[in-house]
């Protein structure tokens, strides 16, 4: 009878410890911006992901250039239908992006809460 109560607990403990799962408030954050960029981008509003970005990506990457990147190559991959989670190194968050193809897209935000950085490059396991 002992048995059968160690595994369940057992197999809970394994379920909690290899979930992946954004557990900082950074993490958090990163998460819920990340996937409102993709949100919007489905929506095919690029200045509502623009306006998500803080003072680096913007002195970075003009609004007109911003523009001319989504409309003429992401646009084309569109639309993302499954955004997953991956891991986080250091203050970026990584995820599994499905769409027209499978990329990985990473993003971090500045301490304003907003977009620092963000790229799609080639699905890797």
């Amino acid at each position: 009878m002992k048995k059968l109560i160690y595994l369940p607990a057992f197999l809970l403990f394994i379920l909690v410890t290899t979930a992946k799962a954004q557990t900082t408030a950074v993490e958090k954050k990163t998460d819920s911006i990340a996937r409102l960029a993709i949100k919007y981008m489905n929506a095919n509003q690029p200045d509502s992901v623009y306006a998500l970005t803080g003072a680096n990506f913007r002195s970075q990457i003009p609004s007109a250039t911003w523009a001319t990147v989504y409309s003429t190559q992401l646009s084309a991959l569109m639309p993302f239908t499954k955004v997953e989670f991956v891991k986080s190194i250091g203050a970026v968050n990584v995820y599994k992006l499905t769409g027209k193809v499978v990329l990985t897209y990473n993003v971090s935000v500045d301490s304003a809460g907003k977009i620092n950085d963000f790229s799609f490059v080639p699905y890797q396991q």
